[in-house]
């Protein structure tokens, strides 16, 4: 709340998950109104600082926990049901978020149903019937090869029903599967040939990659403990060279260091999220 002296206004939050304010008439504004005469001037002064410093931290921690979430969808990371329901469902801010995607609830490595966060706080399955989350239930943020067949188009509707934006693609998320001819192979080369920037391939780390030195710099993503993928570009960078000097780079095999097999052995979230990166890496170049 804030106080002016002579009104108050409630701070809520808006689809961009930025703070507004909302009168005692019940309607939002995107920032305080003008001071009136009934208004404290101390106080009038302290609420706009409270406001500007909110929207502030806001701005911040939106991007950093949407980043958080796309990441723990791309991992398939599973929490409990009381985390989901503290940190997410019931949470005075993340809960703006946590209504913008669609959950699931697990009984060990089943899928038990699909759910989202209502506008109430509630839970609700793809039917829009009431759903409720056992304490014995995990919940992962789902990717879409998790949903059952037909689930995305279903859930797809829904949001587009209820004009829910989704911070980062989930439901439209493109999904890449594995050709036979690359099962065994550890040199994934559908991306051969193409010219991408350094800045975009910098900007993998966003996404989870790293700078791998070699005979030069490259960059690779660590799947587990024992598995790497090493994107090869040429002519490379040496860790020397500034950003201005660096040419852009043509790619030259996704190489997959495992134990055993080739790119067939990757679960196929794992796969699909690989090459989504450097679907997106090629088109934005």
């Amino acid at each position: 709340m804030l106080d002016l002296g002579g009104r108050t206004f409630a701070i809520v939050f808006g689809e961009d998950l930025l703070p507004r304010v909302k009168d005692a008439d019940g309607k939002v504004h995107a920032d305080l109104p003008k001071p009136s005469k009934s208004d404290a001037k101390d106080l009038a002064k302290a609420a706009k600082t409270k406001l500007a410093a909110l929207k502030k931290d806001a701005r911040t921690t939106a991007s950093l926990q949407i980043a958080r979430m796309e990441r723990a969808m791309r991992s398939a990371r599973a929490i409990s049901a009381s985390v989901f329901t503290s940190c997410f469902a019931e949470h005075p801010w993340m809960t703006h978020l946590a209504r913008r995607f669609v959950w699931g609830a697990y009984e060990g490595t089943s899928l038990k149903s699909s759910f989202r966060v209502a506008e109430d706080g509630s839970l609700a399955n793809v039917d829009d019937a009431a759903f409720e989350l056992s304490p014995e239930m995990t919940v992962t943020l789902l990717h879409p090869l998790a949903l059952p067949k037909g689930e995305v188009e279903r859930w797809g509707q829904l949001f587009a029903d209820y004009e829910i934006l989704q911070p980062f693609p989930q439901l439209a998320r493109p999904v890449f599967t594995i050709e036979d001819a690359e099962r065994t192979t550890k040199v994934l080369s559908r991306y051969d040939g193409r010219t991408v920037s350094y800045s975009a391939l910098r900007g993998l780390e966003a996404r989870g990659w790293e700078r791998w030195y070699d005979a030069s710099v490259q960059m690779a993503q660590r799947l587990d403990s024992k598995s790497v993928v090493v994107l090869g570009t040429e002519p490379g960078w040496h860790p020397s060279e500034t950003a201005a000097d660096i040419e852009p780079q043509r790619i030259d095999g996704l190489h997959l260091t495992i134990e055993g097999d080739g790119f067939g052995s990757l679960p196929p979230l794992v796969f699909s999220e690989i090459v989504y990166d450097l679907e997106t890496l090629t088109s934005s170049s």
